[in-house]
């Protein structure tokens, strides 16, 4: 008997299959069966299927009648003979050590029901993205989140399941489209034991034309996918506790797909006769809230004194919160943070005087419901009114969006940088900063509430292009997008579209959405960028060449700080990596001879950083840098803080070039070199750390000033011939 069931659904994927199995073939746990469901295939997938089974006895070929995913691994679980059921798409494939791995936590502890690894998104072009779980190790959890957010994609693949347990809680997937998200929604009220692997070993396929998920018309089985998970629930009789979570997510996930099919009334459809059979109560709000805009007027009152009540005072003690309303009777003339809980009776005798922030997650639908059928219509949500009280102001504003708020110490650096910018050099606007987060999930809200004369400004970077699409890139064509009619500037970025198909397509659609805007200005960091700037957007805006801001940053050069005798190795290892591993280790060889310690650092910080707290951490990696006598590095803003902390550093370029590119605005410092050729190393290890005289001398109020006149330049750049480049390096 097998210990491994691989399951493959199969349906015209002749491109793919071959690449497919040879992966599953090559796996270093070799006791497995593959079972190879093969539907109706309009091309020769069968014929290589069979091909396939001809040299290896542990392939099975089951023929089917239908397309579906859903049926394909319904069946093939049925027949699996192995302890762990997998499943592979075959247009996918796996790393060699992909089934040892995952099944290797199932086989340490029988308690663990599940095992979950990230994956490469990859194309003809190579690896596009990785999308790893924000856990490693084993999560024991019992509420709905603790499945479904660790990985920002619910699916199938990307799992090792113990069989048993799928039979035991006689778990079955959609027969149709959207399978993932009927089975996401089981397994978050299911799994209370899970693994987490924080590596890509599975490598998911961005190109097939004739996968399902590219079939339009199946867009239309997202709601019977969602009704298939509720109904599963209930007849397990488990629906109830956790009715709010699934609304939640399935109210979350209808307006991601609304967004992704624009304007479909078959499918809109859908969405109101799911919604009036399973959430009742949601149909109203949605309506009332396309037509109304929320006044903050009168009195504020917050309505939900449970977890997120509580959370939200804490959080905001200067929020003018007049009283808290609950519904729980239990609550009533308490209070929480020294305000007081009434009855909803309280509130209905002042209703047309109060603005009603509904602080519940999980019971907000119904209390909006409560409001409006006793005739109290401006109220909001928590999200909602930050958004609104931040864009509500007398005052012109400069809005930064798009802002960081993961642990690359680098881009904080940037944010930190243009607020300084921002603040110091436009001081008559208003400064707000909206993350990337908010920028993703609060759209809406924002594009609701934003003043039409506020400037928008695209915090800087590397992420414009097709290496960060999903990343970066898409946010910023959503921004450019939803502001077209705005005044519009992008803080120095690098712009890098793959010389490839793919990178070709990319550039052609965002040059669509550049030409829509009417007002904009690019700031590129290094030349390279700059022409390309000027062949996507030159016709309609303003391009600049302005060193990467970062470079603005002083005071790090003052003091001195005892260097030990260590050196440090920042070498990056995802998509702008370019170094191979042989090639890593003769670095590492090199500094060896000048250095009998050397440490791996990295310009990611353990934690997440925050706008709150990017300060402190930036500090902190300064210090670390500081500490190092000499640096050897691939990361950009790494060799920024080296030279800002005067730190002696030997910089090697990545994939975009924006080493080499940013590296010219600083080739003037002495301790600071650029690599072109490695069999250099020696030579520029010698130079940069017997340099005696180390002052960071750059001059960025020029770059200001520079910005300053451009931003609040009143004439608006639109269809102009060309650009002037003046050369100023």
């Amino acid at each position: 008997m097998p210990k491994v069931s691989v399951i493959i659904p199969v349906y015209n994927v002749e491109t793919y299959i071959d690449r497919c199995m040879k992966s599953v073939l090559e796996q270093t746990c070799e006791d497995t069966e593959i079972l190879l469901m093969v539907g109706q295939c309009k091309d020769d997938s069968l014929n290589r299927c069979i091909t396939w089974q001809k040299k290896d006895e542990r392939i099975i070929i089951v023929s089917r009648k239908d397309t579906s995913l859903g049926d394909a691994r319904n069946y093939g679980l049925k027949i699996a003979k192995g302890k762990y059921a997998i499943y592979v798409d075959a247009d996918d494939f796996i790393r060699s050590d992909y089934i040892e791995k995952m099944i290797a936590p199932l086989e340490e502890d029988d308690t663990i029901e599940v095992t979950c690894c990230g994956f490469a998104k990859y194309s003809q072009n190579g690896i596009e993205e990785q999308i790893l779980p924000l856990y490693e190790g084993e999560m024991i959890g019992e509420g709905f989140w603790d499945y479904t957010k660790q990985m920002g994609y619910g699916v199938v693949w990307l799992r090792a399941y113990r069989k048993d347990w799928l039979l035991a809680n006689q778990i079955e997937m959609f027969d149709g489209c959207h399978e993932d998200d009927a089975m996401t929604i089981i397994m978050s009220v299911l799994t209370k034991r899970v693994f987490y692997i924080k590596e890509a070993l599975y490598f998911y396929n961005t190109e097939n034309s004739e996968s399902l998920m590219h079939n339009a018309k199946g867009r239309c089985d997202y709601c019977k996918a969602l009704a298939f998970a509720i109904d599963y629930l209930k007849r397990k009789n488990i629906y109830e506790p956790y009715r709010y979570e699934v609304r939640r997510y399935c109210i979350n996930g209808i307006r991601g797909m609304r967004k992704y099919v624009g304007y479909n009334r078959e499918f809109d459809e859908t969405v109101i006769a799911f919604l009036t059979e399973y959430f009742p109560e949601v149909i109203g709000d949605i309506n009332f809230r396309k037509q109304k805009k929320v006044e903050l007027k009168g009195k504020t009152v917050l309505f939900g004194a449970g977890a997120d009540g509580k959370r939200f005072l804490k959080a905001n003690p200067e929020v003018p919160i007049a009283y808290i309303v609950d519904n729980n009777k239990k609550l009533r003339d308490t209070c929480i943070c020294s305000y007081r809980i009434f009855g909803f009776d309280r509130l209905l005798e002042e209703k047309e005087k109060v603005t009603v922030i509904i602080a519940s997650t999980n019971y907000y639908y119904d209390i909006a419901k409560q409001l409006r059928e006793n005739g109290i219509i401006n109220y909001i949500d928590i999200s909602g009114y930050f958004v609104k009280k931040m864009l509500t102001t007398k005052m012109r504003m400069v809005v930064l969006m798009n802002t960081p708020e993961h642990s690359n110490i680098g881009d904080h650096v940037i944010a930190k940088q243009e607020e300084k910018f921002i603040k110091e050099y436009l001081p008559g606007y208003d400064f707000v900063e909206i993350t990337e987060a908010q920028c993703r999930n609060q759209r809406g809200l924002l594009r609701r509430y934003m003043p039409k004369d506020a400037i928008i400004a695209i915090t800087g970077g590397g992420f414009l292009g097709s290496l960060w699409y999903e990343n970066g890139e898409r946010v910023a064509l959503d921004i450019l997008s939803d502001y077209a009619d705005h005044k519009i500037i992008i803080f120095p970025q690098t712009m890098f579209y793959e010389d490839n198909e793919r990178g070709q397509r990319l550039f052609e659609q965002a040059k669509k959405v550049y030409a829509q805007c009417k007002d904009l200005t690019i700031f590129l960091r290094e030349e390279k960028s700059y022409h390309t700037a000027l062949s996507l957007a030159g016709e309609t805006a303003d391009c600049h060449l302005i060193p990467d801001i970062a470079l603005s940053l002083n005071g790090y050069d003052k003091g001195t700080m005892k260097k030990e005798k260590i050196a440090a190795l920042c070498l990056k290892t995802d998509l702008e990596g370019v170094l191979s591993e042989s090639q890593r280790e003769a670095l590492k060889r090199c500094v060896s001879k000048y250095y009998g310690t050397i440490e791996q650092t990295s310009m990611f910080d353990m934690d997440i950083v925050t706008k709150e707290n990017r300060k402190e951490r930036i500090n902190r990696k300064v210090c670390e840098l500081k500490k190092y006598s000499l640096v050897v590095t691939d990361a950009l803003h790494c060799m920024i803080l080296c030279a800002a902390s005067r730190t002696p550093c030997v910089a090697i370029n990545n994939v975009s070039k924006k080493i080499e590119g940013v590296y010219q605005w600083i080739k003037h410092i002495p301790y600071v070199r650029f690599l072109s050729d490695i069999n250099r190393l020696d030579e520029c290890i010698k130079e940069v750390t017997s340099c005696k005289e180390k002052k960071f001398e750059m001059d960025y109020e020029p770059y200001f000033q520079q910005m300053k006149e451009l931003i609040l330049e009143k004439e608006q750049h639109i269809g102009r011939e060309k650009n002037e480049y003046k050369k100023i390096f």
